[in-house]
């Protein structure tokens, strides 16, 4: 009888409930550094040409390396530190149960302001390749 209310239980526990949290998080960090590293080379195209030595032929594989060890880090903190899901049966989708693996508020608010401050950092970034871009342009006519 215990083995078959664990059968029916381990979906719910803690644990699993996070490394589902952790897979639901993975990709949507996984896109936004990505995303980081193509605006850098684009940075460095355009604007800032001494930080094309992370784009060469030798460092670029410490540099993807880099980014994916960033993001896999943010991702298993965010997961850990963000409230866990529990899958209800009767209406066959996960719901918020509140309680995260740890309870790390500082932790929590770091992943939340960065967050929010990378996109909005990628963005005033983009800005500046565009007015670059614009002022060489101006230049060449």
């Amino acid at each position: 009888d215990s083995i078959f209310l664990l059968f029916q239980t381990w979906h719910n526990s803690k644990f699993i409930a996070t490394s589902l949290s952790l897979l639901d998080v993975l990709p949507a960090k996984g896109l936004l550094y990505m995303c980081l590293l193509m605006m850098l080379n684009r940075m460095a195209v355009f604007v800032v040409p001494s930080i094309f030595f992370l784009f060469n032929e030798i460092n670029i594989f410490r540099t993807i390396s880099a980014c994916w060890g960033i993001k896999f880090t943010f991702s298993v903190l965010a997961a850990c530190v963000g409230s866990t899901q529990k899958f209800n049966r009767q209406t066959l989708k996960y719901e918020n149960i509140g309680e995260p693996l740890f309870e790390e508020e500082t932790v929590k608010t770091v992943l939340e302001q960065f967050n929010y401050a990378l996109p909005l950092s990628m963005f005033v970034i983009y800005v500046i390749i565009y007015c670059s871009i614009r002022k060489k342009r101006k230049g060449v006519r």
